[in-house]
Order: C-alpha cells, then structure tokens, then sequence
C-alpha cells in the first residue's frame, strides 16, 4: 500500500512540475512577442509632434475624418427618420421606402396636396472625380496643401406645396420629408467633393515623409511621427472609399426624394436625375436654328418651373 501510494504521489508531482513547466514556457512566449502599437491617427486621437506644418497636416486629416464619421451617423438617421414615419421598420431596403412614399405621396396629390422638391448646391458633387482631376492653370502654387475649406456653394433642399396649405396631420410627414432631403443633399455635397479635399493632403503627405530627418532630430520621435504618416497615408484612402460609399448611398436617397416627392408637374420627377446624367456642358453655347433668332428663341420656350417660393413664401418647408 505505501509503495503504491508512493507511486502515485510521485506521479502527480511530475504532473504538476511539468504543467507549471509548460506554464512558464507560454509565459515566456508571450513576454517575448513585441507589442503592437494601437493606432493612433485612424481612431481619432489628437497627434502633437511640436512641428506646426506636421501638426497642422494632421489636424486637417483628424477634421476630414469626423467629417466622414458624422456623415456615416447623419444619413441613416435621416433614413430611419422617414421609415418610421411613413410606418415601416427603420432598417427597411431603400426601395422599400421609396414605394412607401411614394405611396404616401399620390395619396396626398389626390387630395389636392401636391408637392414639389428642389435641390440646389449639389453640382460639385455631381461633377465629383471629374471636376476634381483638372489641375486649375497656374496650379504649380499647389502652395499649402491646406484642406479647400468647404464645397463651393452651401446646398440647399426646398419642399414646397403648391397645390394647397397642408393641414396639421400632414405636415409631420412633410418635415420629416424636407429634413431628409437636407441631410442627403448636405451629404451628397460634402463626401462627394471628399476625394478632391484629400488630394492635397496626399501630395503634402510626400513632402513631409522627405522631411523627417530635418525636421526631427531625436531618433525617437523621427520613427514616432514616421509611423504616424504612415497610419495617415492608409487613413487617407479609407477616407476616400468611405466617403464614396456614403455619396452613394445619399445619392439614392435624393433620387428616392426626387421621384415621390415631385408630385405637382408631370416630369418634374427627371429633372435631377436628368442634371446628374448629362454630360458636362460645353464651352460655348449651340447655334440657333436657321431662322430663328436667340431672342425669339428665348422669348419663345417657356421657363422652368421653380414653384411657388416667391408667390407662396409660407409653403417652402426648409429645415
């Protein structure tokens, strides 16, 4: 009995030594695995290496962004707005919506509620990598390489009712309506000209990584800020592909607006969808047809409708 009990101790002593054997041979493996830097750029920090010209090129990158994250967060909510509304769930296909609305919207044309949607201030979107590409003459002063403050025009989303005054219960669905027809189009604008507010900061990016070791004489810090330019360097084009994947989407929401919310005239329904899909205009103006004079050509065609902003003031529903 003692021997077999002997046995047995001495069994469970070299179990135990040889996991604590084990134990200590994962710890060290782990000691000896190099940590990984957490980054720093992509999550938003605030990067500070005491040079203004880098401190300033990551300011506008860190501007850019919150400029995307707040985009990302703006247009679903606008979305999720006019799903709850017309009375589907909040993550419902955008087709989904669309028909909705639109069924809500020939309902109120047969009660005498039409509407009218216009948008303005989304050109520059609309020209978007093709405006963007043509370098302006004299552009050798490329300069700063600071960020272009804003799109060039503010954009704007006009909901108007010219058929008659909404009554209380149908306006919530007018406001929700014009809400998000601003937030798309204020979207559409701003991710749109994106990839044209991040090519400055691509070429200044070049020129500070050629600047590092004059400008930062302690070894340290030289592979800190290094390593920093290179997180922007892969932030720069996730930006870019961010940014497009929300112009995207906001692009499809004006179109949804568009068609169910253009309700007073037949066709007024392709006016955007006509102004994003033709092709760029060209310098000069087309030759009159024979016989008939510019004058008497422009005496003759009929205006485009704008709606009643200026004859019904109270009717416009701008957010």
């Amino acid at each position: 009995m003692s021997a077999a009990t002997s046995s047995n101790s001495c069994e469970r002593t070299l179990y135990i030594a040889g996991f604590a054997w084990l134990l200590g041979c994962s710890t060290v493996a782990a000691a000896c695995t190099p940590a990984q830097t957490p980054p720093v750029v992509a999550t938003g920090q605030r990067v500070v290496t005491g040079n203004a010209e880098y401190d300033r090129f990551f300011a506008e990158l860190n501007e850019l962004l919150r400029s995307v994250e707040a985009a990302e967060h703006e247009l679903p909510d606008a979305q999720a707005a006019l799903a709850r509304r017309v009375g589907i769930p909040e993550a419902a296909p955008t087709d989904v919506l669309g028909a909705r609305l639109r069924e809500r919207t020939t309902r109120l044309a047969l009660e005498g509620l039409t509407l009218e949607l216009e948008f303005a201030g989304i050109e520059a979107a609309d020209g978007g990598e093709e405006v963007g590409t043509a370098e302006p003459e004299g552009g050798g002063a490329k300069g700063s390489g600071s960020i272009p403050s804003q799109p060039p025009s503010t954009p704007t989303a006009t909901l108007r009712t010219p058929g008659r005054e909404p009554e209380r219960r149908e306006l919530r669905l007018l406001e929700v309506v014009a809400q998000a027809a601003l937030s798309a189009a204020t979207v559409y604008a701003e991710m749109g000209t994106l990839p044209r507010r991040t090519r400055p900061l691509e070429e200044n990016l070049a020129t500070l990584r050629s600047q590092l070791a004059a400008s930062f004489a302690d070894a340290s810090q030289r592979a800190r800020v290094q390593d920093h330019l290179g997180e922007a360097a892969a932030l720069i084009a996730e930006l870019n592909e961010r940014a497009r994947a929300v112009a995207n989407a906001a692009d499809t929401l004006i179109s949804l607006l568009d068609d169910a919310a253009n309700t007073a005239h037949p066709g007024a329904t392709a006016r955007r969808r006509a102004l994003r899909e033709a092709p760029r205009p060209p310098s000069m103006p087309p030759p009159a047809p024979a016989g008939v004079s510019p004058a008497a050509d422009r005496a003759g065609s009929a205006p485009t409708p704008k709606g009643n902003a200026a004859t019904d003031p109270t009717r416009d529903f701008e957010p």
